[in-house]
């Protein structure tokens, strides 16, 4: 299971809100869907948090909105260093689980900081900043800090 965000599909509008393609890979599909377009680095800094929350014990669950759409990842802690998700289409009448899968937090957090640094790597080449540069760097490098100290604990 991963996110993945398409650098090369990056884009800006007139008003500078970076969006492309993203998307999560899982076991039994895509989601929301191969050719889905979402405001990139916001959605990067909002997973990256909430991986950061929750493999750092602060929380047990979280919840990530996809920023242009009926679309949701839930995300809770079920066993020490695992957690289930469930991929969630929101139409206005009531929540359809489209997806579910567990996985290890630190693979998830290994995922979420490489995507923050393919992101951030990408709007350097580019030479942009925006609002959600400062932040995403920001929690790239909390997230790169936990995955360390998580890789040299002991398992439990």
């Amino acid at each position: 299971m991963r996110l993945l965000i398409n650098t090369e599909s990056l884009a800006r509008s007139k008003k500078g809100t970076t969006f492309g393609l993203v998307y999560f890979e899982t076991e039994s599909g895509l989601f929301p869907g191969k050719g889905w377009t979402d405001l990139a680095p916001a959605f990067a800094r909002a997973w990256l948090e909430a991986m950061i929350r929750i493999a750092s014990g602060s929380t047990k669950t979280e919840t990530v909105w996809f920023m242009d759409g009926p679309y949701t990842v839930e995300v809770s802690a079920t066993n020490p260093g695992i957690v289930e998700m469930k991929f969630i289409h929101s139409p206005q009448k009531g929540d359809i689980v489209l997806h579910s899968a567990k996985a290890e937090i630190a693979n998830l957090l290994q995922n979420a900081v490489l995507v923050g640094e393919q992101v951030l790597a990408d709007y350097q080449q580019r030479r942009w900043r925006d609002n959600d540069t400062e932040p995403l760097e920001i929690a790239t490098k909390q997230g790169a800090k936990l995955l360390a100290k998580l890789k040299t604990r002991p398992p439990v």
